[in-house]
Parts: structure tokens; sequence; C-alpha cells
């Protein structure tokens, strides 16, 4: 990975991803405005709270494909269910219980 500072040096990337709680409860963004985020084809922000970040929501302007946090953490706690219980976690559930809780 790289820090902040050396964002605005890259050339070459397909993904962005942004895996600190910069943005969480839509305090900011971690990218500076500078940055033009339309030569990423894809952005991912783990923070799932809001659901579309600002981070997210520039990326989306600048027309790349966005991936939210809640993805990441579903596919966690589906693995850490299977762990736990030795079975498969049920289709859906969660992804219900989270999307219905928020």
């Amino acid at each position: 990975g790289i820090g902040l500072a050396e964002l605005g040096a890259v050339r070459d990337a397909d993904v962005l991803a942004n895996s600190t709680s910069v943005g969480m409860n839509g305090d900011g963004c971690p990218v500076q405005d500078d940055v033009d985020l339309a030569r990423f084809r894809v952005v991912f922000d783990a923070v799932y709270t809001p659901l579309k970040t600002t981070l997210l929501q520039r990326a989306e302007a600048a027309g790349c494909t966005i991936v939210t946090g809640d993805a990441m953490f579903l596919g966690q706690a589906e693995a850490q269910f299977e762990l736990f219980t030795g079975t498969k976690a049920p289709e859906g559930v969660m992804k219900r219980a989270l999307h219905g809780a928020s």
C-alpha cells in the first residue's frame, strides 16, 4: 500500500481501496480533492456507515465502479458463521438483517 501523500503520483492502478475509518459517519474523505478518481476503474471503501461515503460518491460521479463496505462486512460475517458453526451461512439472511437494521 501507499500513503495518501503518494496517491497523487500513482499513474497505473485499476483499483483504489480505502481501509481507514475516514469517512465513517460522514466525517470526510480520505482522498484529497485534487486527486482525479476517474483514472481508477474500481473504488472500494471498507467503511459501511454511511453506505455511500463521500469517497464513493466522488468516485461514482467520476464514472468509477464502486464497491461499498457492506460487501466486505457481510463476507467476513458469513465466513465467521461457517467457521463457528461448521455449516454454510444461510443465503441472504445476514444481508437482509444488515439492510433492515440501517
